[in-house]
């Protein structure tokens, strides 16, 4: 469906598969939140606390699900969390020009440039770049040589794109990010660290969303892989000839060292590590603040400091909590000890 500024609830019905009733003629130009719904919008209900509040404050159209009744307009559907993104999806407006070059903008003679590409002001464009249909590049992004942007791609104000990086198509990355900056390699010499060159790249597939201030390491000689609809969000670094598969989420100030595999839907959570060289299987959950250091398999929820089953660590954090008790039995029984040893010499 096409981004337009409004929509019958019949429309928005069909556009999620979702079951109407209610008035299929209402027109919604918006979303907003089951806390405060605004007129002529649509919120969002997952359970019966947040219905409620919109049957009190009497929404003019709810999305919910399929096995709920109220006296209000709704959309039943299997899942209302889901169904809601696609719909918040149409109204979201994309804060860049259709197409255009500003005047301050360098862009190198052998710059290839597709249909309907918008590139800010003081943006660099380097040699040998290519840029897909619908690129929009904001204000003072920088792109290296020889890089190649797919069709639809946003880069948000102040991103750094490294040369040879390759960045797929319908790929976000938000302000103050750096793709392709060179990986953390050293050899000790000495007393002397010297640098060892990264000569590999960068590759982002499709669909990957990158958040603010990300940095994204170019490998050693090979490249360092983002794989298709993976997430990342803010304050992460990625190490170089790091490979992460398809559909996973890195949450914020997450720390993946060097050569790590990630593989397909993986979670690690906000303020997680890795060490460098280690696996993490498919499918596999990391909790915040753990670091894992060794292989992880597959379907497991890991957690702690080192990462191991969730189950084991909270088997493990409840014996720490009973260890205040047990010191306070072992003196007690240290004191009494004393207590006969003194009787005894006597």
């Amino acid at each position: 469906m096409k981004n337009k500024k409004a929509y019958t609830a019949l429309e928005l019905a069909k556009f999620i598969e979702g079951d109407l009733t209610g008035d299929p003629e209402r027109i919604i130009s918006g979303v907003s939140s089951v806390e405060n719904p605004v007129e002529n919008t649509v919120v969002f209900a997952e359970n019966d606390k947040f219905l409620k509040k919109a049957e009190k404050l009497n929404a003019d159209l709810v999305i919910t699900k399929k096995e709920v009744e109220a006296k209000l307009d709704l959309i039943k559907v299997a899942n209302p969390r889901l169904a809601y993104a696609k719909i918040s999806s149409l109204f979201s407006k994309i804060p860049f020009p259709e197409k255009g070059k500003a005047k301050s903008s360098q862009i190198a003679d052998s710059v290839q440039i597709e249909e309907n590409v918008f590139i800010g002001e003081n943006t660099v464009i380097s040699e040998n770049v290519r840029l897909g249909a619908g690129v929009k590049i904001a204000a003072g992004v920088y792109v290296g040589e020889n890089v190649k942007i797919g069709e639809n791609t946003l880069i948000y104000p102040n991103t750094v794109i490294e040369k040879d990086s390759i960045i797929g198509d319908r790929v976000i990355i938000h302000s103050g990010s750096v793709i392709g900056a060179d990986g953390f390699g050293y050899v000790q010499n000495g007393k002397k660290q010297e640098k060892i060159a990264q000569l590999g790249s960068v590759l982002i597939e499709d669909e990957v969303e990158i958040g603010a201030n990300t940095t994204i390491d170019r490998g050693t000689t090979k490249a360092t892989v983002i794989g298709k609809g993976t997430k990342i969000d803010n304050l992460v670094q990625i190490g170089h000839n790091v490979k992460i598969g398809e559909n996973c989420l890195i949450v914020a100030q997450v720390g993946i060292a060097g050569s790590v595999q990630v593989e397909d839907n993986v979670t690690v959570a906000g303020q997680a590590g890795i060490v460098d060289h280690k696996s993490v299987a498919e499918d596999s959950i990391i909790a915040a603040k753990s670091l894992v250091t060794k292989d992880l398999k597959s379907g497991e929820f890991y957690s702690g400091n080192p990462a191991q089953k969730h189950s084991q660590e909270l088997r493990k954090q409840a014996a720490v909590r009973k260890t205040p008790k047990l010191i306070k039995k072992v003196k007690k029984l240290e004191n009494e000890i004393n207590k006969i040893k003194k009787e005894m010499d006597r």
